[in-house]
């Protein structure tokens, strides 16, 4: 007869990409099953075809799963996909009681402190300070923002928002510009409008449009960092500049809203994808350009997770 083992099942859900894992005793991760979530039409189809797929020796005994939306209710809406992740079903479908259901950068912020020296890439600043809260942003299909606050005896408490969808500041006349032709059709302009995939493109598409030279067709993301590439396309590269600058900014507002002075962290997918056209120069400069916090700012660093998985750590520290 085959031994049943235990297992933790963890699951990070973007509005792109569905990632699970299992967790050992031992609390060691598993290698992530990655899945675009456009192949499923819900979060319960792709979680029962993951449960198909493992091994007939694994029992489920704990589950924790983030997901790219506010949780309302012991339920979590996608906000850039039609997916919705329900306590109730999770645990209906998994067998078992208590399950964990958490924003996907209150996942990341709460990996932070497991973080190693190799899954950082430290793009400016001073030392953390010892003991001080920490922030983490991210560009990806969306705009996350999450922080971690000290809770005595190496214990951190993490936040749950939507600081993606805070108000944008343009800080000169080319970016009231493009915030304008921006604010038209809307009236508000987030920060997930430009700090994000989408938003990459429709930075391209504005600045195009301003300077009366429409492409003749749109350009995701990837093939404006192409373009970018290219010396001939200074839209490209102009988007990337602003986008780069934008993210500093809001990023030093993060820094100065949560006294950050344990250090703000860059996640999602689309800042390493940029390689070396994220000039982490001009992401400092509007970091830190605060007027007389200026300094405060400056002393605080600021890193790239280079690691693949950061909401999968998180999650799996919240298993018992």
């Amino acid at each position: 007869m085959t031994a049943i083992t235990d297992y933790g099942l963890i699951a990070d859900i973007g509005g792109t990409h569905a990632r699970f894992a299992l967790v050992d005793a031992q609390g060691n991760i598993g290698a992530p099953t990655v899945w675009m979530t456009r192949n499923y039409p819900s979060f319960a189809d792709a979680l029962m075809q993951y449960l198909k797929d493992i091994a007939d020796d694994v029992r489920i005994t704990a589950v924790a799963i983030c997901g790219a939306g506010p949780l309302l209710d012991n339920a979590i809406q996608l906000t850039n996909s039609v997916w919705r992740i329900e306590r109730s079903q999770v645990e209906a479908v998994c067998k078992v009681r208590n399950s964990v259901l958490i924003n996907d950068f209150t996942a990341i912020a709460l990996a932070l402190p497991f973080l190693a020296p190799t899954s950082l890439k430290l793009l400016g600043g001073g030392p953390p300070a010892p003991d001080a809260p920490m922030g983490v942003i991210g560009p990806g299909t969306g705009l996350g923002v999450s922080g971690l606050i000290p809770a005595g005896e190496g214990k951190y408490t993490p936040l749950a928002g939507e600081g993606g969808h805070v108000g944008l500041s343009p800080a000169s006349r080319r970016e009231i510009s493009i915030y304008s032709r921006l604010m038209e059709p809307r009236g508000h302009v987030p920060a997930e409008t430009v700090l994000s995939g989408p938003g990459l493109e429709l930075l391209y598409t504005t600045i195009a449009a301003i300077d009366g030279a429409l492409p003749e067709s749109a350009l995701g993301a990837a093939d404006i960092a192409r373009a970018a590439r290219d010396e001939e396309n200074g839209t490209a590269r102009e988007a990337i500049q602003l986008f780069t600058g934008w993210l500093g900014a809001v990023a030093g507002d993060l820094a100065l809203t949560l006294g950050a002075r344990g250090g703000i962290y860059i996640a999602g997918g689309m800042v390493p994808r940029l390689g070396e056209l994220f000039e982490a120069h001009l992401f400092r400069h509007r970091f830190e350009a605060k007027g007389p916090y200026k300094s405060y700012l400056s002393a605080i660093p600021t890193w790239l997770i280079t690691h693949e998985y950061p909401g999968l750590i998180g999650l799996a520290s919240t298993l018992p």
